[in-house]
């Protein structure tokens, strides 16, 4: 079930191995687990969860910057992406406050863009 390095296969063992360590409040081994979860998990999740928990520790820098990284991708990203990680992206903009307002804005922008695509090509 793991890797040579220590780090598990699968993603959501992974995530679920950090979400662990932190409520355990083994938090250098949570940080080092999420660490490794960002690198293999799909989506926000892991990303998020960790700089919550940078945050937390004192390290509010890497966890802002993780949180941009988290409103920037998801901003770029399809309407899809956008729905499925939406929890992570609240999470991010409202940890980073008035910077992510930009980023909102955008990824609102094709979000309505993709809706009315969809409308227009089913009522043709």
């Amino acid at each position: 079930m793991r890797q040579p390095d220590g780090r598990f296969k699968v993603p959501e063992m992974q995530l679920l191995y950090a979400r662990s360590l932190e409520a355990a409040s083994r938090f250098d081994e949570a940080k080092a687990a999420y660490a490794a979860a960002v690198e293999i998990c799909p989506g926000e999740e892991a990303r998020c969860r960790r700089a919550l928990l940078l945050r937390r520790s004192g390290e509010p820098e890497t966890a802002l910057e993780l949180f941009q990284a988290i409103v920037r991708s998801v901003a770029k990203a399809d309407p899809a992406y956008l729905r499925t990680q939406r929890e992570w992206f609240e999470i991010a903009k409202r940890e980073i406050g008035g910077e992510g307002r930009s980023f909102t804005a955008e990824a609102q922008r094709r979000s309505d863009a993709a809706k009315k695509k969809t409308a227009d090509a089913q009522g043709s």
